[in-house]
C-alpha cells in the first residue's frame, strides 16, 4: 500500500505592515466586526484580535512564535527602560539592552506600563536658575497676599496672537480612512496672510476682540487698551481691577508705563519667560481648536477674521 504523503506545510503569511495594521484599526474604530475585518483584509481572526486588543490575554501570541520576554522582572523592557527617563525609542532600547525580542514586542510591553505614555515633547522657554527663582518668588508672593483667595477674581489677563491662513502645524493631523485618498493641506511658499488680534478676559467677562493692523508701537498699544480694555474693565470692576499683560517690549515701554501711571492702573508684575503664568494661553488653545478644527485653512484674511470673531463670540461669559 503506497505511503500517504504529508501535505506541504501551510505557507506562513508575511508580517503585518504598518499600512495593514492602520487599516485594521481604522475598520475597527469604524464599527466593522472582527469577522468582517478578517475577510476584508484577508487576515486571520487571531491576527485581527491581536491588533485591536493587543493587551488582552486571549490574543497574545503563543510563546513558541516569538522569543519570550526576559523572565526576570528587572530585565523586562518596561523596567529597564525606567533608567533612561523615557528619552529612548523602542528600537534604541532593543539595541542598548541587547534584547532578543522584536521592537514591536517592546512597544507592546511599554504600552502596558500604566505610568508610561507615548507623548509629544512640549516646547518650553530655556530657563536659567535666576528665572526659576524669580518664578518661585512670584508664586510665593501671590500666595502670601492677604487677599490671595479673592485677588484672582479682580485680575484681567490680556495678550495678542498672530493667526495664519494656513493654520498651525499641530492641527494638521487626523485619523485617515485608508480606503480613501489622503487629505492634503495647503502650504504657501511664502508665509501667506495672517491676522494679529488682542483680547482680554477675566473671571467675570471678556473684552471685544481687537484686530491689530500693521506693525504696532507703544502709541498703538495705548490706543488698544483705551478703546478695548477700559470700557470692559470699568463696566465690570470700576477702577478696582488688576491688569496683567505680557512682557514684550511695547507693553513694557516707558510710554506705556507712563500711560498706566496717569490712568492709575494697577499692573501686575510677572517674571520674564513665564507665559504659562497667564491663563490666556489656555484660552488661545480653545480658540485655536475652534478656528482650525479638522485641519481648517483659509483662502483670505477676511475669512480668517470672520472665523476668529465667531470663535470669540462663542466663548462663554463669565469665563
Amino acid at each position: 500500500m503506497p505511503r500517504k504523503t504529508k501535505p506541504p506545510p501551510a505557507k506562513k503569511k508575511p508580517r503585518l505592515t504598518d499600512r495593514e495594521r492602520g487599516r485594521i484599526e481604522g475598520l475597527h474604530e469604524g464599527g466593522v466586526s472582527g469577522w468582517d475585518i478578517a475577510r476584508i483584509t484577508a487576515r486571520s481572526r487571531d491576527t485581527v484580535r491581536r491588533v485591536i486588543s493587543p493587551s488582552s490575554p486571549s490574543t497574545r501570541r503563543n510563546t513558541s512564535e516569538k522569543a519570550p520576554l526576559p523572565s526576570s522582572p528587572t530585565a523586562r523592557p518596561g523596567s529597564r527602560a525606567n533608567s533612561g527617563q523615557g528619552e529612548k525609542s523602542a528600537a534604541k532600547l532593543k539595541t542598548d539592552l541587547k534584547l532578543s525580542v522584536s521592537v514591536r514586542t517592546i512597544q507592546r510591553t511599554l504600552s502596558r506600563v500604566d505610568w508610561l505614555v507615548y507623548s509629544k515633547m512640549e516646547n518650553t522657554l530655556p530657563l536659567k536658575s535666576e528665572d526659576m527663582l524669580a518664578r518661585k518668588a512670584w508664586a510665593s508672593a501671590m500666595l502670601a497676599r492677604k487677599d490671595a483667595g479673592a485677588v484672582w477674581v479682580t485680575i484681567i489677563f490680556s495678550d495678542e496672537k498672530k493667526w495664519n491662513l494656513d493654520g498651525p502645524d499641530s492641527f494638521q493631523r487626523y485619523w485617515r480612512d485608508l480606503r480613501q485618498p489622503p487629505r492634503q493641506t495647503k502650504r504657501r511658499q511664502a508665509e501667506g496672510g495672517s491676522v494679529m488680534v488682542w483680547v482680554a478676559f477675566s473671571s467675570l467677562s471678556k473684552s471685544p476682540l481687537a484686530v491689530l493692523v500693521g506693525k504696532q508701537n507703544s502709541d498703538d498699544y495705548v490706543y488698544t487698551v483705551s478703546e478695548y480694555l477700559f470700557p470692559f474693565a470699568h463696566l465690570n470692576y470700576g477702577t478696582g481691577f488688576i491688569y496683567q499683560q505680557d512682557n514684550a517690549s511695547i507693553p513694557a515701554s516707558k510710554r506705556t508705563e507712563e500711560f498706566f501711571a496717569e490712568q492709575d492702573v494697577n499692573v501686575l508684575d510677572r517674571p520674564s519667560k513665564s507665559p504659562d503664568l497667564n491663563p490666556i494661553e489656555n484660552l488661545w488653545s480653545i480658540i485655536s481648536r475652534k478656528v482650525y478644527g479638522n485641519g481648517k485653512q483659509f483662502d483670505s484674511v477676511a475669512q480668517l477674521k470672520a472665523a476668529l470673531f465667531e470663535a470669540w463670540a462663542l466663548f462663554p461669559t463669565p469665563c
